[in-house]
């Protein structure tokens, strides 16, 4: 998954995506990365 760390609600969805496929498959691996860490002065979440 990909995330904007100028976007707090990016790192929400991704959460609730995961959540959803986890419910339906069951635990699996996954890579989550926070786009535009030339930004990160800006960013709304700590990764």
């Amino acid at each position: 998954m990909v995330m904007d760390g100028g976007r707090r609600s990016t790192l929400e969805k991704a959460a609730e995506l995961r959540q959803r496929i986890e419910g339906e498959f069951g635990p699996l691996p996954f890579l989550a990365v926070i786009n535009h860490t030339d930004l990160s002065a800006a960013w709304e979440f700590i990764a």
